[in-house]
């Protein structure tokens, strides 16, 4: 049975990472130091409740309860003032809060962030001008409504199939990058892939390439574990980016190993131009089978496996990881490295319109939100780019520290003096 909409938890995440040694609860890998010097931990209360009484919780903060108002949106008097510096907010939630770990601080603050211009704020940190139509939302483009679709350029209709791996059959559809997901719904995700609401979503983040992740400071293995067993006891979604490399290779393995039987649907959102050249033919081949009364297209992934050494245009390109159980592959034409971050809208909004519920209500007025997150593991500028597009709409972001890259540059800033 589906639970309410906003229950009453006996015990918050964030409680739970302040008592468990997993590594979901300890996004660092690494032990507490109390003598950090940089906060202090409120154990008066076994759900890690802040000092001022608000409550680091796992999901977005509703806005019909105060009592979990962060405690961020009271250290400036004017929201509206974008100079705040990032340094003083910090300050001013260490000062206030009892929560030591980057998953809690992350959880807590930068959901309510987005009220504070967050692009604005990242870019301070990085010494970078945001320009006005790089944080405009897609909806409030001049001209863009036109322009939605769910079919990719040069096609009349999206492809809808499967793709057999030797580790079992994953199925996928290819799209416009501006496609919308309600449509997607109507059309693909609930009369062919047949998935039900979730009950919560992870959104794994992070580094595509060869991440060198130090044992020491994170524990891939546990981390691995830890995230599909809490995906299995939630029913929930995963999402990634869908490729064979980085922290997605990493998400797809740990679903091989801890899920064997797939009752966690892990979604992959990757660009159709990113892909290799082999892995674009191979996907679009469905167009040629057409429609079935035996069922949907179906290709075969070993037609795409690369042989010898690629060249170096094609050694930029990705194929996707075949423990997904399902992708979906947004096309702009873009072919190529630049297309990697075209599908960012794409998956903001179709991240965004999962946790409204809107697909498994009659009327927006009994839909059902589903609380969401992001999971941020180490990563470069694309990951900052989700990373502020996804806070923009509300959805928390956890930062695992010790990953690397912009994982521990955000961190870092939390542990400043």
């Amino acid at each position: 049975p589906r639970p309410p909409i906003h229950p009453p938890p006996p015990r918050s995440m964030a409680g739970q990472a302040a008592s468990s040694s997993g590594p979901l609860a300890d996004a660092a890998g690494e032990p507490q130091r109390p003598d950090d010097g940089e906060m202090s931990r409120d154990t008066s209360s076994s759900s890690s409740r802040l000092r001022h009484g608000a409550t680091v919780h796992f999901g977005a903060i509703p806005e019909n309860r105060p009592d979990r108002v962060d405690v961020a949106s009271r250290s400036v008097s004017d929201p509206s003032d974008t100079h705040a510096e990032p340094c003083r907010l910090r300050q001013r939630f260490q000062q206030a809060a009892g929560v030591a770990r980057a998953t809690s601080q992350f959880v807590g603050v930068l959901s309510n962030f987005a009220n504070l211009a967050p692009s604005q704020s990242f870019a301070r940190v990085f010494d970078r001008k945001v320009s006005s139509s790089s944080s405009a939302s897609r909806e409030g483009s001049p001209g863009l409504q036109d322009e939605v679709t769910l079919h990719p350029p040069r096609q009349r209709r999206p492809a809808i199939a499967e793709v057999a791996f030797d580790s079992g059959t994953s199925q996928y559809c290819l799209i416009s990058h501006r496609a919308d997901p309600a449509e997607l719904f109507k059309v693909v995700i609930q009369p062919e892939w047949c998935l039900h609401a979730p009950n919560l979503v992870l959104s794994i983040m992070g580094g595509a390439g060869n991440m060198n992740l130090s044992p020491e400071k994170f524990d891939i293995g546990g981390f691995s574990k830890g995230l599909v067993e809490a995906a299995m006891r939630t029913s929930a979604w995963v999402m990634t980016g869908g490729t064979a490399s980085g922290v997605m290779d990493i998400v797809g393995k740990a679903m091989k190993e801890h899920d064997k039987q797939r009752q966690v649907p892990c979604i992959g959102i990757c660009p159709f131009g990113g892909l290799t050249t082999k892995w674009r033919t191979v996907l679009a081949s469905a167009y040629d089978q057409g429609s079935s009364s035996l069922g949907l297209p179906k290709v075969d992934a070993a037609k795409a496996r690369a042989i010898g050494t690629p060249c170096a245009s094609e050694s930029q390109l990705a194929a996707i990881q075949d423990n997904h159980s399902h992708f979906i592959i947004c096309d702009s034409g873009q072919v190529g490295h630049d297309a990697f971050g075209i599908e960012a809208d794409f998956r903001a909004d179709f991240l965004n319109y999962v946790a409204k519920g809107l697909a498994w209500s009659d009327s927006p007025e009994n839909a059902m939100p589903i609380p969401r997150v992001m999971i941020l593991v180490n990563g470069g500028k694309l990951s900052l780019q989700f990373g502020v597009k996804a806070i923009r709409t509300g959805c928390p972001l956890v930062v695992c520290q010790g990953t690397g890259r912009i994982a521990d540059v955000l961190c870092s800033l939390l542990h400043q003096e």
